[in-house]
């Protein structure tokens, strides 16, 4: 019995525990919107976009920001993020944003597989 419960709990634990991942985000401004006609409306707009990305930036959500030197791109790379994180933080730039978003592993994990892989193809497992 006591056996079964271990099994529960551990099973429990893998079904509600959150996978934080880092994500590498290349971004892209969506240059087809026309600006606003209204040059004021323009600046709040701007300034309303640049407080959300400082929000994200001090809450550890992004965890580097850099743009490219034309200034229409640029990238993210998060902190250890949910992908629910994930999707709230790109769904409040669309559509003035574009993103191409890459799930990363640690390089430490990636040596770790390529060495395991080699072992198992020489039948060193």
């Amino acid at each position: 019995m006591l056996e079964h419960k271990k099994v529960f709990i551990l099973l429990e634990f893998m079904i509600t525990r959150e996978i934080l991942t880092t994500y590498f985000i290349l971004w892209k401004l969506n240059l087809n919107i026309p600006p606003t006609p209204d040059p004021r409306a323009g600046v709040q707009q701007l300034e309303g976009f640049l407080t959300m990305m400082k929000n994200h930036l001090n809450s550890g959500i992004m965890k580097e920001s850099h743009t490219f030197l034309k200034g229409d791109a640029g990238y993210v790379i998060t902190g250890d993020i949910s992908d629910e994180n994930l999707i709230d933080m790109i769904n409040v730039y669309y559509p003035f944003v574009t993103f191409e978003v890459h799930k990363t592993l640690p390089t430490i994990k990636t040596i770790e597989s390529a060495i395991n892989a080699a072992k198992r193809i020489a039948g060193q497992s």
